[in-house]
């Protein structure tokens, strides 16, 4: 995945590509509590909701569309995270999602 997001003035927008295809994004933040929604819009396709908090290790939340799952995500200069330290992370109301990670995944091919 490729992206990028940019915050300013309580408004989120961003842009990016995956494997389903480009998409943009736009939604809101708060900075005194760190928490952020935002949808993103596939180009001529569905969308994809996000909520999630910014904290020190990144933006941790769920995403949603007919189901939904956790996500994180990390400015590129955390290149120093990886496989353990996502699985660690991504625990979210007390329970592990470590079953939703369907494949290894390195810092690399998240940013």
């Amino acid at each position: 995945m490729h992206l990028y997001l940019a915050f300013e003035n309580g408004q989120i927008r961003g842009e990016g590509t995956d494997y389903v295809g480009p998409w943009v994004a736009s939604g809101e933040y708060d900075e005194g509590t760190g928490l952020c929604h935002w949808t993103k819009q596939y180009v001529g396709k569905h969308q994809v909701s996000y909520a999630g908090k910014c904290g020190d290790n990144g933006i941790q939340g769920n995403w949603r569309i007919f189901s939904e799952g956790p996500f994180h995500i990390w400015p590129k200069t955390h290149g120093h995270l990886n496989e353990l330290y996502l699985r660690d992370e991504l625990e979210f109301s007390g329970e592990s999602n470590q079953s939703t990670l369907l494949e290894p995944v390195t810092a690399d091919e998240l940013v």
